[in-house]
This record gives structure tokens, C-alpha cells and sequence, in this order.
């Protein structure tokens, strides 16, 4: 990376060195000024590798998530998708706190920077990441996924085939297999 700098400030910057010299031939005010190459990385006319670059980033970042919104719907659609969570289980948890009442109730769309919302967030169980990510993408982060039927008998559980020494398997007997009707008329296969 070639820049040039005046009064300890990048004023041009690129990787190309035949354009930045012909960039400087164009700009009386730099002519005078020496082309240097760095191999540290340049963004915005700051070196990009800095503490204090990297703390200012991150503040950039943090004030353009806070910044985003969704409406009261998608909101309330995330939260039941995830937590099975209803507007009047919120309400009973705010029932307390009138003006937060007030601002969940009455608000057509929540900024993800409200304190508000990072509080019912974090009473919730959710983290300042899953409540981004919400804010991003209009639902929570998706669950781990549960583990794969890997055993032999391809039943949907991954611990009732047990190995014998001689590679023959046996069902587990800590598993009881049964056919139970229930009133809907479906079966439960394991007890």
C-alpha cells in the first residue's frame, strides 16, 4: 500500500503506485509531498490496525445496530416462533414498569437500541447477540441442531442399538418399545 501524508494525516492512499504518483502530479498541494509504502493496512485514511481505529469500528457498528428497527409485529412473531412468547406474557411481565408498559404497548416499531428493548431482551434470556441478529434478520439465531439418528435402525434415536463384541447389535434394554394408541389414534413407540 502506497499513501502520502501531511500534517501527520493520510491524504492519499492506494495500492497502485503508478496511480498515486500520478494522483499527486495532479494535486499542487501534495506535489512536494513523499509517496511512502506500508504494508500495514489503510482504511479511510487511517491505518486500520490500531487500537483506537478498531475501538472507533466498533463504535460505528454499535450505533448503526442501534439504529435498526422492526415493527411491533415482527417483534412478536420472532419472540413466539422462538420462546412460544405471547404479547400478554410480555404485558404480565411489564405490568410493573408503566412506561415500559406504555412504550411496548403503544409502539408501532422498537429500535433495537432502546433501552426497553435490551432490557425485555436480557429478562427474556437472550443475549446482545441473538437480539442483533433478531434485529438483522427479522427472527432469532436458529437452535443448534439436535443430533442425528446414527445408530443402525433408523428409528429417529442415536442410543437404543447396543454393539455386542461380535458386531451384532441388540436393542437397548434401558429403551421399552410398545404400540400405545392414544385418543388422536397416533402410536407412541417409546415408553
Amino acid at each position: 500500500m502506497y499513501y502520502i501524508e501531511k500534517d501527520n494525516k493520510i491524504v492519499l492512499y492506494d495500492e497502485d503506485f503508478s496511480r498515486i504518483s500520478m494522483t499527486r502530479g495532479l494535486m499542487p498541494e501534495y506535489a512536494d509531498l513523499e509517496i511512502k509504502e506500508t504494508t500495514r493496512p489503510i482504511e479511510n485514511f487511517e491505518f486500520s490496525d490500531t487500537a483506537e481505529y478498531e475501538e472507533e469500528q466498533a463504535q460505528k457498528e454499535r450505533m448503526r445496530k442501534d439504529m435498526l428497527n422492526l415493527t411491533k409485529a415482527d417483534v412478536l412473531l420472532a419472540l413466539y416462533s422462538d420462546k412460544g412468547i405471547t404479547p400478554d406474557d410480555i404485558k404480565t411481565m411489564l405490568k410493573d414498569n408503566t412506561s415500559a408498559l406504555i412504550k411496548f404497548d403503544y409502539a408501532s416499531s422498537y429500535y433495537r437500541g432502546d433501552e426497553v428493548v435490551n432490557a425485555l431482551g436480557l429478562a427474556l434470556g437472550y443475549t446482545t447477540e441473538e437480539m442483533d441478529y433478531l434485529f438483522e434478520n427479522k427472527a432469532f439465531p436458529p437452535k443448534a441442531d439436535v443430533p442425528a439418528d446414527t445408530d443402525s435402525d433408523n428409528d429417529g434415536d442415536t442410543d437404543s442399538d447396543i454393539a455386542n463384541d461380535d458386531g451384532s447389535e441388540e436393542e437397548n434394554p434401558s429403551v421399552v418399545q410398545a404400540e400405545n394408541p392414544d385418543s388422536t389414534g397416533d402410536t407412541d413407540t417409546e415408553l
